[in-house]
């Protein structure tokens, strides 16, 4: 059940957020917790503004006071964020979106009833055939997709490629992987493997959305 003053709280913080003025080219989110203790900033890469965490019942003097002293620490927040801000504009699951594989762009189908979450097919052109309940789960079918099929496509490819590069050297596993967005690849030393982006393959970059196409649109 939903905390009243948590509810009031958010209220007259955010009329007090609007009738200051100062902070709403930065403050792009305000949340409310039962479990904090002190006042928090935080915001994601690509997001539009900073997120303000409060501790229920904290007055809206001492918010906009906090704030006034982190007024530099807001706009760099929001800088950061920008510079790390994904170089694609998040993907949505609805029939017709474009997704790149090894620099060819193919159109997804939504379907029911499936074979596989979602697989590549040839049906007079290339499709991507993504099967509706797996839509759900947003962006990890296509993650695992890319994940399969790059190492596989890696597999294939990288020993003639290390052979004309460095053939005198014993060639490091090379494999495809979820390492998230900032870095194309990494080298562990130990196991002398380099695991490449997955994203280095696709056109979009995941934020991961969860809702359903039959409602809106999925984003990543």
């Amino acid at each position: 059940m939903p905390d009243p003053t948590a509810a009031i709280t958010e209220k007259l913080i955010k009329a007090a957020l609007k009738e200051d003025g100062r902070f709403t080219k930065y403050i792009h989110q305000v949340k409310i917790s039962t479990r904090r203790k002190t006042l928090g900033l935080s915001i994601k890469p690509g997001e539009p503004g900073v997120t303000l965490h409060v501790p229920v019942g904290t007055s809206e003097g001492t918010v906009i006071a906090v704030l006034i002293e982190n007024t530099d620490r807001l706009a760099g927040l929001i800088r950061k964020a920008r510079e790390h801000a994904p170089d694609h504009p998040p993907k949505e699951l609805v029939n017709g979106s474009g997704f790149l594989w090894l620099g060819r762009s193919d159109r997804l189908k939504i379907v029911d009833n499936a074979r596989v979450p979602l697989e590549r097919a040839h049906t007079g052109q290339w499709w991507f055939l993504l099967d509706r309940d797996a839509a759900r789960l947003g962006a990890r079918p296509f993650i695992d997709w890319y994940v399969r099929e790059g190492t596989a496509w890696l597999s294939s490819e990288a020993p003639s490629m290390w052979s004309r590069m460095a053939a005198t050297r014993p060639m490091p596993i090379v494999r495809a992987a979820d390492i998230g967005r900032r870095r194309w690849g990494t080298y562990h030393h130990v196991k002398h493997e380099v695991r490449i982006a997955w994203q280095t393959s696709s056109s979009g970059r995941p934020s991961c959305g969860t809702s359903s196409p039959t409602s809106s649109p999925t984003r990543w």
